[in-house]
């Protein structure tokens, strides 16, 4: 087996061993207009090595105005879309090419208010961060003229 590849194991063994301590459960506030879906985060994982770990996301309450969607997308590393959830350091990785989960709210039609929605994320099997969003929903912006 390749030095490079054995280390690469060794650093997922200790992200899985070691990888809860590091994160608690997150709160974030974003805003949208009525009728407009908004993208929250993008969720990627990586190794040391910049190689991909898989990203197991999970909605763990959904929201009451609106629907959740995950998507997987090409995004790039230390894009995070609206939030940052990762393993991995962007020292050396950033700006290479990853596979991510995207997470985007929809709020229902007509709604004007708040809403919220937890997710918990990790890399392969191991959830390891929790992340709620509140989502405030405004009515759309209009231009008058005088």
């Amino acid at each position: 087996m390749p030095f490079r590849r054995k280390i690469a194991i060794f650093e997922i063994f200790l992200l899985l061993l070691f990888g809860g301590f590091a994160h608690a459960e997150d709160m974030r506030r974003v805003d949208t207009q009525q009728g407009n879906p908004v993208e929250l985060s993008r969720i990627h994982y990586w190794n040391n090595i910049c190689d991909r770990i898989p990203a197991v996301v999970r909605l763990v309450v959904k929201p009451k105005h609106g629907e959740v969607r995950f998507q997987k997308i090409k995004s790039t590393i230390g894009n995070f879309g609206g939030g940052r959830l990762m393993v991995g350091s962007l020292k050396g990785c950033a700006g290479m090419p990853i596979e991510a989960v995207q997470v985007i709210y929809i709020p229902n039609s007509g709604f004007i208010g708040s809403d919220e929605l937890t997710v918990h994320g990790g890399p392969e099997n191991r959830l390891s961060t929790k992340v709620t969003w509140r989502i405030q929903v405004l009515k759309p912006e209009t231009n008058q003229t005088q």
